[in-house]
C-alpha cells in the first residue's frame, strides 16, 4: 500500500509539475506572438518567469496531497467517503485560495485566468486519475 500511494503521490506531483510548465510555455508563446511588438519587448526582461510561476503554483498544489497517506490505515481506508477526502478536500481549499488570490490582484485579465486554467487541469486531471486507480486496486 505504501509503494503504490507514494507512486500516485510522485506521479500527481511530477507529472503535474511538468505538463503544467510545458502548457504555460505554449500558452505564453502563443500569447505574446498574438500582441503588438512594443508589448513583446516588455515581456523579455524575465523570461520564463510566468512558466516556472504556474510550476510553482502546481507543485504547491500537488504538496497538498499528502493527505492520502491518511489511506495507510485500514480503518481510514474502509470508508470510500474518507478516501475520497483524503484525495481531495485539502487540493480543494488550496485550489480556492490560491484563486482566489490570484484573481484579487489581477482582476479578470484573461491570461491570468487561462494560466490558472494552465495549472489547474493537469493537476486535477491526474489527481482523479489516481483516485480511480487506488479505488479500483484498494478494493
Amino acid at each position: 500500500m505504501k509503494k503504490l500511494l507514494f507512486k500516485l503521490f510522485v506521479r500527481v506531483s511530477l507529472l503535474s509539475v511538468v505538463s503544467t510548465f510545458l502548457l504555460a510555455s505554449l500558452l505564453v508563446f502563443v500569447l505574446q506572438n498574438a500582441e503588438p511588438q512594443g508589448e513583446r519587448v516588455r515581456n523579455y526582461y524575465m523570461p520564463l518567469f510566468t512558466e516556472m510561476l504556474t510550476a510553482f503554483i502546481t507543485l504547491f498544489l500537488s504538496l497538498s496531497t499528502l493527505s492520502i497517506f491518511l489511506n495507510l490505515n485500514r480503518r481510514f481506508r474502509q470508508s470510500k467517503t474518507r478516501v475520497a477526502l483524503s484525495f481531495f478536500l485539502l487540493p480543494a481549499l488550496l485550489s480556492s485560495f490560491v484563486a482566489l488570490a490570484v484573481y484579487l490582484q489581477e482582476g479578470d485579465d484573461l491570461k491570468t485566468s487561462l494560466l490558472v486554467l494552465v495549472a489547474y487541469l493537469p493537476f486535477w486531471f491526474l489527481l482523479i486519475k489516481s483516485y480511480f486507480s487506488f479505488s479500483k486496486a484498494s478494493l
